[in-house]
């Protein structure tokens, strides 16, 4: 009996560990230790700025992760709806999104770049861009890491890392928009999409 038990309470640890760990890429935790308030981005359509710093470390323990202070780091989305991302400065990022933990899109490798190819709205607080058509230019561009997921009904933490910087920087900004609707481009990860619906 005690060792039915034992493997009882292995099984119930082990299972938890396997549950609880997909989670730590949603469940912010900042370089201090303390929890954060997500942001509400609404799903009205418009772009809105975000930012990744090489330097900041992340809920993995590793850099490139989003980072605006007054943001906290998180954006909650309420679903059904579309997440979409896009670079937007200096080609050559790429990005993995992830929500409550799941990754659910990477968004394809670019070459990089060295000016801007488009500059929009200065960076700063996470309020709409004032050229939202700059923006969406960078996210038709061939030459822009960028893409899009459906997400399902439901709250959702929404939390970005910038996977791989253009030599010579340490730091990404790139816009992110919440619609109803995906635009009619095929996505860029089934496999996300198919996890999300588990």
């Amino acid at each position: 009996m005690g060792r039915v038990l034992l493997c009882l309470v292995c099984v119930a640890l082990f299972a938890t560990a396997a549950v609880a760990e997909p989670g730590v890429n949603g469940s912010w935790i900042g370089t201090v230790g303390e929890q954060t308030v997500p942001v509400v981005l609404p799903a009205d359509g418009l772009w809105y700025y975000s930012a990744a710093d090489a330097v900041t470390v992340g809920p993995d323990g590793l850099g490139g992760w989003m980072f605006i202070p007054a943001q906290a780091d998180l954006w909650q989305v309420t679903g059904p709806g579309c997440f979409s991302i896009t670079d937007a400065w200096i080609s050559g990022d790429q990005f993995e999104v992830y929500a409550n933990g799941v990754l659910i899109l990477v968004t394809p490798a670019v070459p990089p770049a060295a000016p801007p190819v488009h500059n929009p709205d200065v960076p700063g607080l996470p309020i709409p861009f004032v050229q939202q058509a700059t923006v969406q230019l960078a996210f038709n561009a061939p030459n822009y890491s960028s893409g899009f997921v459906l997400i399902p009904p439901g709250v959702h933490l929404i939390n970005v890392k910038d996977i791989s910087f253009p030599p010579g920087t340490s730091g990404a900004g790139f816009g992110v928009r919440f619609d109803y609707y995906c635009s009619p481009v095929e996505p860029k990860s089934w496999s996300g999409i198919k996890e999300m619906f588990r």
